[in-house]
């Protein structure tokens, strides 16, 4: 997030799905630093959760992320890794994300970086292996990895909750010309992420790879955004 005096927020959202802590902090110059954000909110390890090192290198990798924000003066809120569901959390996951996690806890208790807890929404209280609650994850069926849009919601009000206070509670609908500091007001202030794709685009193949095309968000693109 970059706010720029007065009631402009831009946003650039700059994630790519499927990729791993490493090649996050690969692509830090161009999905952080050339912004020069004031803010970054990320959720980094979710894709190192079957690694067999302990998660040793994710770790490392995001460590070395959140020192690269310090270095800029970025704020860095990071959220916790979440689990999978039923019989997908395997020891070995379960093994990780109770790493990962406890690492992030640390970085934020040390004044490193700030923390939301994505995971407490997530973990079913009751499951002797921490998976997922069951109808949080909309490919249960299959990896059970990736929040529904239910809780996508539930993970967007523990980061309000967390953070309440910190911010300026604006209207981010522009009224007028003014308001919208002269942004389209049809693009909501988004700025495009080339490296996600939608219905319809081209996908990309990471970090290392090619771009994906045509992909949109507006207003009313919603829940066909992928």
């Amino acid at each position: 997030l970059n706010y720029i005096k007065g009631n402009l927020r831009l946003v650039n959202m700059g994630g790519v799905g499927g990729q791993t802590a490493q090649q996050i902090l690969a692509r830090f110059d161009s999905t952080v630093a050339q912004f020069a954000p004031n803010e970054v909110w990320a959720i980094i390890g979710q894709n190192n959760l079957t690694d067999s090192d302990g998660a040793a290198a994710a770790i490392a990798a995001i460590q070395q992320y959140v020192q690269r924000c310090i270095g800029l003066g970025i704020t860095l809120r990071l959220g916790t890794v979440t689990p999978r569901h039923g019989a997908n959390q395997t020891a070995t996951i379960q093994a990780n994300v109770i790493s990962i996690n406890e690492a992030i806890r640390e970085m934020a208790a040390a004044g490193l970086c700030k923390v939301f807890d994505s995971h407490a929404v997530m973990v079913d209280p009751a499951s002797a292996t921490g998976a997922a609650l069951t109808g949080s994850t909309y490919d249960e069926g299959t990896i059970g990895l990736h929040p529904n849009a239910k809780f996508c919601q539930r993970i967007a009000r523990e980061f309000a909750r967390t953070f309440a206070g910190e911010f300026e509670q604006i209207n981010i609908r522009p009224s007028s010309t003014t308001d919208s500091r002269q942004v389209i007001a049809s693009s909501k202030q988004l700025v495009l992420n080339p490296k996600m794709a939608g219905a319809g685009a081209a996908a990309g193949t990471g970090a290392s790879g090619t771009e994906p095309t045509s992909w949109p968000i507006s207003r009313r693109q919603g829940s066909n955004i992928t």
